[in-house]
């Protein structure tokens, strides 16, 4: 037993059942230590099992580095670095220590409870693993946004006298040892730094960029800061200001590269990619650590989808992972599920910006998850509710799900904002046109047309309503500049088999049908055009084998009972013949 290792005290203890308080509203408890950030802002009633994993956290490190990860002169010292710092990574205190055990370390210390296990169950079971020589499946979770506690200590540090050790935190950086602040100002620095981590925790960016425009006041050498606070202003959607404070990060310094990679990835969501290249050049040229991304991304932006992936997979970090997306994206032969979840890993990294939300949501919709899809576009909107762009993915969105007047709405409120918006004059006729008011779609459609002519799906849709609206020449003439624009649009050629079909060219129709599968294999309407084309042909084997093919890959299309109607007449006619 003499090499045991023995638990003595738990210390202070909640019940997480009765809802019993033995203390104060918002009092901290625990030994200062051991401490979890939550407890430190004195959020007592929603403490949970991933507070404990934090403690297991402590005394696993302690086990291990032979020192606490936090350490102070005194008990406020010791709540403003779990609040501000990271605790130093083990290999630089004990080299020996297995790369999994750092991962499992990671998690367990997660400032963020949602980012720590579930419970010691779970921390177990990883422990377990590795002693199994398994690699451990919790992923450590990177936070971009600002170290936001240690924006207020710099904030406080003038007056308070915490010195620059203080001013050097952030959210990679090792602990130091902070130097005691002068007595007569202890108890006013404690509640300070509580009361600014407390409103910076809350999640409130405007708050959390505040208060570091103030430690850039007395810190104005903080390029770290400067940089984190650029993206707080851009995802707050003012990106002038994000690129005022980004162009004031200096050549040649550790910062660089970031600086010239954000100004790259704004101008890629505000410009396109003409702008966007001009600055990630430039972060690809500086050498810095973010250079590597910025070649990967410069890579996407040039539609070198399958040399961007290729480039940025295994590159840690928000930043590749949402290049990556964008790759896997914009590619026609991408995988948007992949997108999706490289997407949500740019998101959980720290970069919670509307426009993201709203890529990742059309992602989703090519995935056909509709309502998860709405659900990007909805959040998005709470931090945006002005933008267009993302009214009118939302718009498209709940056409798709089967709510034309919310398609509807959305629309109209992006041309509020934005008359110019082609696409939303375009998913406006889309709700129009589900609605059945096809001149109405008519309009809004050829006002998308006027504003971009260039857009296939603009003419497209104006001919499907110019058609229901009895408009043949009409309808050809759209058909026929889709084709024009893109001669490999399956869209396109379907409607064009239409036209031949109704003009009695079935040959001319069934040639139509069968280049756009041939493009697009699972085209629903497709297969059921190039049934009735054949039916109309008298080939009712053919015309079965498309019939039943439309009907698997579709069965709840409002076309479906059609297509079982006519099946069900050419199998009885097939069954006639061989009789």
């Amino acid at each position: 037993m003499a090499d045991g290792a023995f638990l003595t005290d738990f210390g202070l203890a909640k019940s997480v059942s009765t809802g019993s308080r033995l203390t104060r509203t918002g009092q901290a408890l625990g030994t200062p230590a051991y401490m979890s950030p939550e407890q430190a802002r004195g959020e007592i009633a929603g403490l949970a099992p991933a507070t404990d994993v934090w403690g297991l956290g402590c005394a696993l490190y302690e086990t291990l580095a032979g020192r606490p990860p936090f350490e102070g002169e005194s008990p406020g010292v010791v709540v403003a670095a779990i609040l501000a710092r990271e605790p130093a990574p083990i290999p630089r205190l004990r080299s020996d220590v297995p790369p999994a055990v750092e991962r499992v370390l990671r998690v367990a210390l997660a400032k963020a409870a949602r980012h720590r296990y579930a419970g010691a169950g779970a921390l177990r079971d990883d422990l377990e693993r590795i002693l199994r020589g398994e690699a451990p499946r919790a992923r450590p979770r990177r936070r971009l946004s600002v170290g936001l506690a240690a924006a207020a200590l710099a904030a406080s540090a003038g007056a308070a006298g915490l010195g620059s050790a203080a001013l050097r935190s952030g959210p990679s950086a090792a602990p130091e040892r902070t130097a005691p602040a002068a007595p007569t100002a202890t108890g006013r620095l404690e509640d300070e730094l509580v009361a600014r981590a407390r409103a910076a925790a809350a999640g409130n960016a405007r708050h959390a960029e505040r208060l570091l425009a103030r430690a850039l006041e007395i810190a104005p050498g903080r390029h770290d800061l400067r940089v984190e606070r650029g993206l707080l202003l851009w995802t707050l959607g003012e990106g002038p200001r994000a690129r005022e404070e980004w162009e004031r990060v200096p050549d040649g310094v550790g910062e660089t590269s970031a600086a010239l990679l954000y100004r790259g990835l704004e101008a890629f969501y505000r410009a396109g990619v003409g702008e966007a290249r001009e600055r990630l050049e430039d972060a690809a040229r500086s050498g810095g650590p973010m250079a590597g991304v910025a070649r990967g991304a410069l890579l996407a932006t040039s539609f070198r989808w399958a040399e961007a992936r290729k480039a940025l997979r295994g590159v840690p970090g928000w930043e590749a992972a949402l290049f990556r997306a964008a790759a896997e994206s914009g590619d026609p032969s991408g995988d948007p599920a992949e997108a999706v979840r490289l997407f949500s890993e740019a998101l959980a990294g720290g970069i919670h910006a509307p426009w993201v939300l709203s890529d990742r949501g059309n992602a989703r919709a090519k995935t056909g998850d509709l309502a998860g899809a709405i659900a990007d576009f909805e959040e998005a909107l709470r931090i945006r509710p002005e933008d267009p762009m993302i009214l009118s993915n939302l718009a498209n969105a709940r056409c798709r799900a089967g709510d034309p007047e919310g398609g509807l709405w959305a629309a109209s409120e992006a041309i509020r904002r934005d008359p110019d918006h082609a696409l939303a004059h375009f998913n406006r006729g889309l709700a129009l046109f589900k609605l059945d008011r096809f001149a109405e779609a008519v309009e809004s459609f050829s006002a998308a047309i006027r504003l971009d002519p260039g857009d296939t799906r603009f003419h497209t849709g104006r001919g499907a309503a110019r058609w229901s609206l009895g408009d043949a020449t009409g309808a050809e003439e759209d058909w026929t500049a889709s084709l024009r624009l893109r001669p490999d649009d399956p869209d396109a050629l379907n409607n064009r088999a239409i036209i031949r079909r109704a003009r009695r060219d079935l040959p001319g129709a069934i040639e139509d049908i069968e280049r756009a599968l041939a493009l697009q294999p699972d085209y629903a309407p497709g297969h059921i055009n190039l049934g009735i084309a054949r039916q109309e042909m008298g080939d009712d084997e053919g015309a079965v084998a498309e019939f039943r093919i439309f009907l698997s890959l579709v069965p709840d299309h409002p076309s479906a009972d059609d297509a079982r109607r006519r099946l069900a007449e050419c199998e009885s006619r097939t069954a006639e013949r061989r009789r």
